[in-house]
């Protein structure tokens, strides 16, 4: 198990290495941090090769927020993206 000391530790792994996600057979490019949306502060935005995004919310094992709570949190970014 890797331990990070914060997000923000796990969020500079991601850009560097965006194959982490599980995308092997795509290339994915990293296009911002932190970017503000209605929705709140989106972690990561990757885009695919078909030019698709990729919404990438960071959480550390220890943070008490629910999965349910986390997948409602991504597809409010997800909106927030496609509305501008």
């Amino acid at each position: 198990m890797c331990a990070f000391s914060n997000e923000a530790e796990l969020e500079q792994l991601l850009e560097k290495h965006p194959e982490l996600l599980g995308e092997e057979e795509e290339s994915i490019a990293f296009v911002d941090r932190q970017i503000p949306l209605e929705a709140g502060k989106l972690d990561l935005l990757f885009v695919n090769s078909d030019g698709l995004p990729i919404v990438v919310e960071t959480k550390r094992s220890m943070n008490p927020d629910a999965r349910r709570q986390v997948i409602g949190q991504v597809i409010d970014y997800l909106a927030s993206l496609t509305d501008r």
